[in-house]
Parts: C-alpha cells; sequence; structure tokens
C-alpha cells in the first residue's frame, strides 16, 4: 500500500493509510507449509484522495479474485498521523492513491459603474488544526466569461495574500461571470469556486 508524505509548513507529515479485509471462510498465509495458501485478492482504490478532514474512508472495490478468496468485505482507512494502524494485510496487487490536501476556492465580484473589483479567497486544510483555513501565498487564475457561455478564459493571475486573499480592480463595461481556479500543487489539489457576477 502506496503512502504518500506530505510537505507542510511545520516540515512532513505521513498520510497513514491502513488497509483491512474480513475473509469469510478464507485462511491467510502462515509460516508453517502446511497451512492452507493464503488467498488473492485484488483492491481497486481511488487514485486520488483529498484530505479535508481527520478521518477519511475513500471508497474500495473489491476485485474479481477477492469472491473466489472468500473475502467478503474490503475496507481502506486514511488516518491522521497521530492515529494507530490497528490491523494491515498484504494484498496480491499494490492498489496506489495520491493523498494531497484539500483546498478552497471563492471569489466575490463588486461593480460600481464600469468598476470591477474581485476579491479571490484562497483556503487550504491544515493538518495541525483540522480544519480548513486561509492559505497565504496561494496562486490562481482569475477567468471569466460571457453569461451562458461555456467557455472560461484566463485573464489574471493572482497571488494571495498573509490572510489568504488576493484584490483585483479594472474598468469593463461589458457584462461578464468571473470565477477562481487554483491548480495543483505538489501537495495540495487544486479548486475552482462557483461563478461570481457583476451585473
Amino acid at each position: 500500500m502506496f503512502v504518500r508524505r506530505l510537505g507542510s509548513r511545520r516540515g512532513l507529515v505521513a498520510g497513514g493509510v491502513a488497509v483491512a479485509v474480513l475473509a469469510g471462510g478464507a485462511t491467510f498465509a502462515s509460516s508453517s507449509p502446511h497451512e492452507p495458501r493464503k488467498p488473492t485478492c485484488s483492491l481497486d482504490v481511488p487514485a486520488r484522495v483529498v484530505i479535508n478532514m481527520p478521518y477519511l474512508t475513500p471508497p474500495v472495490r473489491r476485485g474479481a479474485d477477492c469472491a473466489a478468496a472468500g473475502v467478503v468485505e474490503a475496507r481502506w482507512d486514511a488516518h491522521a498521523p497521530d492515529g494507530a494502524l490497528v490491523h494491515q494485510l498484504t494484498f496480491h496487487n499494490a492498489p496506489v492513491s495520491d493523498l494531497r490536501l484539500g483546498s478552497t476556492a471563492y471569489l466575490t465580484a463588486r461593480r460600481d459603474g464600469r468598476r470591477i473589483t474581485l476579491t479571490a479567497h484562497f483556503g487550504r486544510y491544515d493538518l495541525a488544526t483540522a480544519a480548513t483555513g486561509s492559505w497565504p501565498g496561494a496562486r490562481g487564475e482569475l477567468q471569466l466569461r460571457k453569461p451562458g457561455n461555456a467557455v472560461w478564459t484566463t485573464f489574471k493571475h493572482v497571488t494571495a495574500d498573509s490572510r489568504g486573499e488576493a484584490t483585483e480592480t479594472f474598468t469593463l463595461a461589458a457584462r461578464y461571470d468571473y470565477r477562481l481556479v487554483i491548480p495543483d500543487t505538489a501537495g495540495t489539489w487544486g479548486s475552482t469556486s462557483p461563478k461570481a457576477a457583476a451585473y
């Protein structure tokens, strides 16, 4: 089972991963040659896991070989760094998940005549506080589109200040929808804000 180390301002924090299987009528490997052979059970885990709460249970599907092995339940648990792993088994395959912190993007738009003011709010889950807080220094893209249009266009790259915010003011007569897009980083999954309108 793959465990990805997450980078943070406080140093490296390990995101622990435990997998547990309950076998109905199946026996697992022993060092004794007289014991039955270990049955095989392949697990299908999500490729992407967003860490945005202290305890997670991402969905896991059993492979076709699990039924023949008598496995009736498969569970994959991700714990906070201080959580204890109570049980761990080795499976026939080597499922891999990419664990990263979750981010939040929010944008407000205000119009004063032809003057538009956009305020971007950047958030990220904090392992130390087990809550989502502001994300100073984060980078994002401000995008716009005409109402009813499906295509978004990036018109400005912004960086969050010490409060996790970025403000952009400009003059524009036409009406547009706006949104904030935070891209993926090495330790954080990106996010996209709901649209904000300044009609």
